[in-house]
């Protein structure tokens, strides 16, 4: 956080700032793990994506103390595990649909 300071954006560290900053980044994640659902099929990945992105808002905004960390942790790793699942299905639809065609 000292580095944003020393760049003159100190005012990023504002949670008015943070907060919408992290919920568009999430609507993006979710948003890109529903297209991807929409062209593989597999909707785990959206699931899983979108039960991790309620679970670190709702840790970062509304849960204090110790069960806003782990709520924290699962969602991220959760936003991890979808975003890995997700490329892996995008990349065997790929394959399936080039196999098919040649």
């Amino acid at each position: 956080m000292a580095g944003l300071t020393a760049l003159g954006l100190g005012f990023l560290r504002k949670d008015g700032i943070l907060w919408p900053v992290m919920l568009l980044s999430l609507a993006v994640a979710v948003t890109g793990f529903w297209r991807g659902a929409r062209t593989h099929g597999h909707w785990g990945p959206f699931g899983i994506g979108g039960a991790g992105a309620i679970s670190l808002a709702a840790g970062v905004i509304i849960v204090h103390g110790f069960p806003a960390m782990e709520m924290i942790y699962v969602g991220a790793a959760a936003l991890v595990i979808a975003a890995g699942w997700n490329s892996y299905a995008r990349r065997h639809c790929e394959r399936s649909r080039l196999d098919r065609s040649g």
